[in-house]
């Protein structure tokens, strides 16, 4: 069987463009039937908190459905914000996560101290698959830290890890504590 170059160079092309804008379609259909997405639990009710959840709602392909927020200041317990209830205290993490089904959790308390920091991690270690982390740029270690996109544009760093390997961090043309997730690895 004989078959042209050109009927195989032209099919190469046009799946090189219609597997890419195939799964584009896909993903966008299945982000609004809401299989795409993941629950996601913010911790810290703040303004931090109210800052990521906007950014969520805007970028719904990021695929994250915002399930609770979790506080331990007494005032914001049970205070809805942009229609997110703040459903209890950091303790109580575990538990939200079986009810609310949650995969990931954003800890969204830039002024946090480390120690504080770490107890929060200890608790959602096991119980999630991804913790995310909106840093204090001057005091979290950055070692083994990645970063996550909100916006499109982006400066990328390089900051060396414990084993003396470069990793290569984004951040944001305007640099705030907010605009910017890390994941720790």
């Amino acid at each position: 069987m004989n078959v042209s170059r050109t009927v195989i160079v032209l099919s190469w092309a046009v799946s090189l463009c219609l597997l890419p804008a195939f799964r584009l379609m896909a993903k966008k259909i299945l982000n609004k039937a809401g299989c795409w997405q993941r629950n996601m639990l913010i911790l810290g009710a703040g303004r931090t908190g109210e800052m990521v959840l906007r950014r969520i709602k805007e970028n719904k392909n990021m695929g994250y459905k915002p399930v609770g927020f979790l506080d331990d200041d007494k005032a914001k317990l049970g205070r809805a914000i942009e229609g997110i209830k703040v459903l209890g205290k950091l303790s109580e993490i575990k538990s939200w996560v079986k009810e609310k089904k949650v995969g990931d959790v954003v800890i969204a308390m830039p002024g946090i101290s480390r120690e504080k920091l770490l107890e929060v991690v200890s608790l959602c270690e096991g119980a999630v698959d991804e913790i995310k982390v909106v840093p204090d740029m001057f005091g979290l270690a950055t070692a083994g830290v990645k970063a996550e996109p909100l916006e499109p544009r982006l400066i990328l760093i390089v900051i060396k890890s414990i084993k003396g390997e470069e990793i290569p961090i984004a951040k944001e043309e305007s640099i705030t504590s907010i605009t910017l997730l890390m994941n720790i690895l």
